[in-house]
């Protein structure tokens, strides 16, 4: 049967003050007495010393706390040198067994090495025998508990802060499992009715007036945009879930930008906006996968034609000044960005509040796309901008630059 010692647990202070429970292990029971007059009249607490001289008494203690009161012991009087073995090696035992509370080391041996042990040990504070004093021990004790209060409340804080991380991203994820499937269930349907349009419009069913054509015409690229906004869903889903793989390989990047700009010269026609490259006359060579820096540059191209106004111009170029990279700009003369958006334009699903954006609304995926795709490569996209004046969009990929270029098709000539 563990022994503990005989004294009993001491109160002292008003009842109203609140009651801190505190163990002390020592086989003295003279250093028991001390500590607990120490603590009489100690403000703003009323505490409760049990004595204990084994560990066994002293986990007893604790359980007889527990089961009868229901509380904890705050803090615990530690001596370092008990019969047959440390404070340290009885602290490890304590904590092996469930007891782990803020502990004070009291010695009668104080050095250097205690000291360096105790840290060690985790012991939050240290106090010699020879310096017991009602202010010493009180000071212990008040900075001991108030540091065990805001650990409690740091893991509180943490607990909770965790569990809210954690419905945030299940909920994100629920979101991005709910567009994604919602964008996977209507490609299909939506691919069909266009080629049922397609069918109309090319007469295959009858022939077609020209006002049904012009109806048609804008049913067509009606289902081309919701096609493109489910494909970027999609994307950015992929993208979220590192379900993008790159494929890579040196790629003349001069070449590769022609053929996306040559794409976008109708629809930058149509919009009445000169859309501009002149390639580098050296080239440069990047280890990139070619697809997806199609789709970067298109959305990028895409956004930049589109904020354009008529008589406006867009202009790619390419940057060999850098001796890592190479950069690539767009830039347009468009309504540019209000420096509040500016910080949030590579936001997933943001679009900016500004009354020229608002008449051009997308569903806000696209720069956040291109964003991915360029961190991908280990590169990154930028954005300047002057409210009124236009933007100018840099991206840059790592890369190294090649020999003088050859000739290229007559696609590389300014547009």
């Amino acid at each position: 049967m563990p022994t503990r010692s005989t004294l009993p647990p001491l109160a002292h202070g008003p009842p109203s003050r609140r009651v801190v429970h505190i163990l002390a292990l020592d086989d003295d029971a003279m250093d028991i007495m001390a500590v607990s007059r120490c603590l009489r009249d100690m403000k703003p607490f009323e505490t409760v010393v049990a004595g204990c001289s084994s560990v066994d008494a002293a986990l007893e203690a604790a359980q007889d706390l527990e089961a009868t009161q229901g509380k904890a012991f705050e803090l615990l009087f530690l001596d370092y040198s008990l019969p047959g073995h440390s404070g340290f090696e009885a602290l490890g035992r304590m904590r092996a067994e469930g007891l782990d509370i803020p502990t004070i080391l009291m010695t009668g041996m104080p050095g250097e090495a205690v000291l360096l042990q105790a840290m060690k040990s985790g012991v939050i504070d240290f106090l010699p025998k020879s310096a017991v004093s009602p202010s010493s021990v009180q000071r212990a004790v008040q900075n001991a508990i108030e540091k065990a209060d805001l650990a409690r409340e740091a893991a509180h804080k943490t607990a909770e802060l965790e569990r809210t991380v954690a419905r945030l991203e299940q909920r994100q994820r629920e979101i991005e499992s709910f567009y994604h499937n919602v964008s996977h269930e209507l490609k299909t349907p939506l691919t069909s009715a266009r080629e049922f349009v397609s069918l109309v419009v090319d007469g295959a069913v009858g022939e077609v007036s020209d006002d049904q054509s012009k109806l048609l015409q804008a049913a067509l690229g009606g289902c081309d945009q919701m096609v493109t906004c489910l494909n970027d869903l999609l994307d950015a889903s992929r993208l979220d879930v590192g379900q993008v793989a790159l494929i890579q390989e040196p790629v003349n990047l001069a070449r590769l930008l022609e053929d996306v700009i040559a794409q976008f010269e109708p629809s930058a026609a149509s919009a009445q906006v000169h859309l501009r490259f002149c390639p580098p006359v050296t080239s440069a060579v990047v280890s990139v996968d070619a697809e997806r820096i199609r789709q970067a540059m298109g959305q990028l191209l895409s956004n930049a034609i589109k904020f354009s106004h008529p008589g406006g111009s867009v202009d790619v170029a390419i940057d060999l000044s850098r001796e890592d990279a190479v950069a690539v700009s767009v830039a347009d003369t468009g309504c540019g960005i209000h420096p509040d958006d500016l910080p949030r334009v590579f936001d997933r699903l943001y679009q900016s509040s500004t009354e020229d954006a608002a008449t051009l609304r997308g569903l806000g995926m696209g720069l956040y796309i291109a964003r991915e795709i360029i961190r991908l490569h280990g590169g990154t996209l930028s954005a300047v901008s002057e409210q009124g004046a236009g933007s100018t969009f840099i991206l840059l990929l790592p890369g190294r630059h090649g020999s003088p270029s050859v000739p290229l098709a007559a696609s590389g000539t300014a547009r």
